[in-house]
């Protein structure tokens, strides 16, 4: 895991008040789903140098070294959380993301709610007789 990566785990945690969990690799599209969960998204900003939020948003600085994740506030926008030192170090912002709910009704802590309920598969379901046998459509299975 590169240094963007794990930096962006620790943003992301500052931002939210909680620990975030390790994305493995590939931490953009991990994390998208891990906030989607939540109820919540990363919403790109435009032209994120020039970006003046009075909340907290991310950013992704390159410096010499390679990217790194910040934690930007403030309005003009300053480091709030910069774990490598990246905008002091000269980094110049290339991308930013602002932390925000999917579904403003909803909550984030369990925004989807705890019950487990009956549901109905709408549309064709395709089954293979065994795993590694070819799939075939049109019948009909009862799932429980």
């Amino acid at each position: 895991m590169g240094s963007f990566e794990s930096e962006l785990r620790l943003c992301l945690g500052e931002i939210l008040g909680e620990p975030s969990p390790d994305p493995g690799t590939d931490a953009l599209p991990f994390f998208r789903q891990w906030l989607a969960e939540r109820n919540l998204g990363l919403v790109p900003i435009a032209d994120a140098g020039a970006f003046s939020w009075p909340g907290r948003w991310l950013a992704r600085v390159r410096r010499g070294d390679g990217d790194h994740a910040v934690v930007m506030f403030g309005s003009p926008s300053g480091a709030l959380f910069d774990p490598a030192d990246a905008v002091a170090g000269g980094g110049r912002i290339e991308e930013g993301w602002l932390v925000a709910p999917l579904d403003p009704a909803l909550g984030s802590e369990r925004p989807y709610g705890t019950e487990v309920g009956r549901g109905v598969v709408a549309g064709p379901l395709h089954t293979a007789p065994k795993l590694t046998s070819k799939i075939v459509g049109g019948q009909t299975r009862r799932v429980r």
